[in-house]
């Protein structure tokens, strides 16, 4: 079993939940990493994905804006070299939900 007080064990849960389209349950796992760890970038990159794609516009901007906070330099393109997932399905879904939240590269 993951130990869920070792945070980094959540997102990977979460990017694996997002990538199998459960949106909802990667939705609680990056919840449950920025309880405990809130300066994730990546947990909060993928959690505004998710609120974006929900079309959950105002929860969306909000993650966005803490994100943007923690790492004003992200990047989807640096995400895409950083993570390449054998499918660009992965990071193309991101991207749209990221977009859809009003985050421009």
């Amino acid at each position: 079993a993951l130990d869920p007080h070792y945070d980094i064990a959540m997102q990977l849960v979460g990017r694996a939940q997002f990538a199998l389209g459960r949106d909802e349950d990667a939705r609680k796992s990056f919840e449950q990493r920025l309880a405990v760890n809130p300066n994730s970038d990546m947990s909060r990159a993928f959690l505004t994905a998710i609120e974006g794609l929900a079309g959950r516009d105002a929860e969306a901007r909000a993650n966005l804006e803490k994100l943007l906070e923690v790492n004003p330099g992200f990047s989807v393109a640096a995400l895409r070299t950083r993570y390449p997932y054998r499918s660009t399905a992965v990071m193309d879904r991101l991207a749209d939900g990221l977009a859809k939240a009003g985050f421009t590269e």
